[in-house]
């Protein structure tokens, strides 16, 4: 009896459904690693903070629910978060740590700050301003400091330095996804990238012509540099590249770029 009334109350947690007027909360999409996320509660701002449901995290974890405390445990690997409804702190492996906004349930869904949780549990949270959306990516391993140069053609070198044997090692890398780049795109993204952390996702094909490698780049905010460049109109999608990760993301974006005539699209008839 006990097994049936939980899982019970998880159906009514994660499934329920809940219409949201959108005129109190604009549509916000979510992308996964390339994939969009549906929900049956949608994601909703407050006071500047993105809230989404707690399911959408399901990829890094397991999500258990507790009815008699009203919270729920998100663990990943050796991450242990915490929530409770009401309540504005998280429990991150027994420290509390504190929110701007309390932790709401909404018709059975769990509310929780994307960003804020995304960073906790170490994925790269982005948002473009354009379309309202959410992008979630796992990290690379590791993102290391370089000097970033981008060549005419948006190809971006990344010089590093061992300081310890006074080394340079250089590398290249060409864009995944974006295509028909003039000189305000690269001024642009040089003036976006210059001397900043960024990381380096390779696509499940990684040479370019040229000994490039073919990336998705990420800042540590979280900007998608892919992305924004097709989003502001600085760039078209590339039809042609045989990297498909995100590209629902970006045909996405450069529709709307092209309804709102940003960019390149500006000068179409």
């Amino acid at each position: 009896m006990k097994t049936k009334l939980m899982m019970s109350i998880l159906f009514i947690f994660f499934v329920c459904p809940f219409i949201i007027n959108a005129d109190e909360r604009p549509e916000i999409s979510v992308f996964i690693n390339g994939d969009e996320k549906e929900f049956t509660v949608d994601p909703y701002t407050h006071d500047g903070v993105a809230f989404v449901p707690i399911r959408t995290f399901d990829f890094v974890g397991e999500i258990t629910w507790n009815d008699e405390l009203r919270s729920a445990v998100l663990q990943k690997d050796d991450i242990i978060l915490e929530f409770f409804e009401g309540e504005n702190v998280i429990n991150k492996d027994d420290t509390k740590i504190e929110l701007s906004s309390s932790i709401q349930i909404i018709d059975g869904n769990m509310m929780i700050p994307v960003r804020f949780v995304g960073e906790l549990l170490d994925l790269i949270v982005g948002w473009d301003t354009y379309t309202q959306t959410i992008i979630i990516s796992d990290k690379p391993d590791r993102s290391e400091k370089y000097v970033n140069d981008v060549k005419s053609d948006l190809i971006i070198e990344r010089i590093k330095d061992d300081g310890e044997y006074g080394l340079k090692y250089k590398y290249l890398y060409k864009l995944i996804g974006v295509t028909n780049l003039d000189d305000q795109a690269v001024q642009y993204t040089t003036e976006l990238i210059k001397n900043k952390n960024t990381f380096v996702i390779l696509g499940q094909e990684d040479i370019g012509e040229n000994n490039t490698t073919l990336s998705y780049i990420f800042l540590e905010n979280g900007t998608f540099l892919n992305a924004i460049l097709i989003s502001k109109g600085l760039a078209k999608v590339d039809t042609n590249s045989i990297n498909t990760m995100w590209h629902d993301l970006f045909n996405y974006l450069e529709d709307d770029a092209k309804s709102a005539k940003r960019g390149v699209w500006g000068n179409t008839q």
